[in-house]
Order: structure tokens, then sequence, then C-alpha cells
């Protein structure tokens, strides 16, 4: 075992995951740690009523109060507070107001789900713009608005101002940093314990150095791995912490844990 820790190219592995450790720890108790106000809105869906080929025909055409209308969408918005800190009715300074451009026209507006169920909030609309009236929106807490809009352009813009918080455009294609190193040193800790699996006998395999490596560095690439990919690192979480979830006082902490990886 000794032999195995002088091994220059082992030190540097060990050395690196130590580092790499203290780095996670470090930003994951940042973030417990960080407050912060924060919501997010996003396009979940955007579906023509009518095809361009049926628009162009000329053999179909949409009324709404009695007048025609082109290019009439439905669009499907979500608006969740991202945050960790509750945004009440109060720390509107400005309420949210949504429009989809210029050119377009709301025909309707009206809010068709929340979480949770019994969240209180309402939409008014002119042909312009909707306004969200001010409501509490606890963390994790969401609307889900249906917008009817005739002349369409795909262009949404979603104002207003919040007391010590943003509201923002959510990211649904970022990379994290994070993720990707995890990654690479997940597959460089799996490419060395595969390169060091043993090839001795099997009653040598308990203190042979290859083994050690492989039953070390394998595990520890794995983990790597499935931390890049949050879903599946949430699970393994919950799998791990379920015991102490039953403790009331650690109960809140794991809580917290596991909801930094919901996407």
């Amino acid at each position: 075992m000794s032999d195995f820790l002088k091994d220059p190219l082992i030190q540097f592995y060990v050395i690196t995951a130590i580092a790499i450790v203290a780095i996670v720890v470090t930003f994951v108790v940042f973030l417990l740690q960080k407050k912060y106000k924060n919501l997010s809105y996003e396009v979940l869906s955007q579906a023509s009523v009518l095809s361009v080929a049926e628009e162009v025909s000329g053999n179909i055409k949409i009324l709404f109060k009695g007048k025609a209308v082109k290019k009439v969408h439905l669009l499907i918005v979500r608006l969740m507070n991202t945050g960790n800190l509750p945004v009440t009715a109060q720390d509107f300074d400005e309420v949210i107001s949504i429009s989809f451009g210029s050119s377009s026209k709301i025909l309707s507006a009206e809010i068709s789900d929340s979480n949770p169920e019994k969240l209180r909030g309402s939409l008014t609309w002119q042909v312009d713009k909707a306004v969200l009236t001010p409501l509490l929106l606890n963390p994790k807490d969401f609307l889900i608005m249906k917008f009817l809009v005739s002349g369409y352009s795909e262009e949404i813009n979603v104002e207003g101002r919040i007391v010590g918080g943003k509201v923002v455009a959510e990211k649904t294609d970022r990379i994290s940093w994070w993720r990707v190193l995890s990654l690479i040193m997940g597959a460089l800790f799996v490419g060395y314990g595969i390169s060091q699996m043993p090839s001795v006998p099997q009653e040598q395999i308990l203190t042979s150095q290859e083994n050690i490596a492989t039953n070390v560095f394998l595990p520890i690439g794995m983990l790597f791995i499935l931390i890049s990919v949050p879903r599946l690192f949430k699970l393994y979480l919950e799998l791990i912490l379920f015991p102490f979830k039953i403790f009331g006082g650690v109960s809140k902490y794991v809580e917290k844990i596991l909801q930094r990886f919901d996407s």
C-alpha cells in the first residue's frame, strides 16, 4: 500500500481529487448561505393555431370578435421564483408585464396552472401587454400562463422590478463549469482505473497494486460523472440522505441540498 501511494501519478490524482472536493464543498456551502430573490420566466411552448400553408391558401380564417386575425399562436409561459427567499406582494416595485413585440396583439390571457394549486394570481390584459397582479411567491412557486397572440414574431418581453432581486429569462441551455469539470475528472479517473485492472491470478487480487488502483479510482470516477448529471446525482443523494430525513433538525438541511439539483 505504501508503494502504491508513492507512485507520482497516484499522488497527482489524490491531490487533484482532494482539491476538487474542497472546491465543491466550498461552493456548496456558499450556495446554501447565499440569500437572493430571483423571478425567472420561460416559454414552455409556442404553437401556431394554423399552419403557414393553411394561412396562405386562405381556406381557413380565424375570427376574433368578428375580425380576421393572422399568425395566431398559443404560448405557454412559466414564471417561477428561482431564488431562495420569498417574493412578497410588497416586493414588487414595478408589476410584471408581458408583451410580444410591437406588431403582435394579445387576444386572450389567463393563468392555467400554479404550484401550489391554491396560489392566487390574476392577469389583466390589453392588446399590447398583460399585467400580473403582485402576489406572494415562495421559493419554487410558479405560475403557468396561457396567451393567445396574433401577429406573433417569436419575441417576448417580460418587464418588472422586485426589491433586492431580478426578473430574468430562465437559461435552459447554459453549460455549468462544475459539470464539465466533473465530467472531465470522471473520465480521467475511470480511464486510469480501467487501465489498471488486475491481470494477476485471483488469489493475488486483494494485494495487487493494480487492483487497489481499480477499486479506488473507478468508484471516484463514476461519482464525478454522476455529479455532472444533476438529475442522477439528486437521485443518488436522495438514496444516501434518506435516513437523515427522519430527523426533524436535519431534514430541512437535506431538503436545501436536494433543491439545488432541481432543474
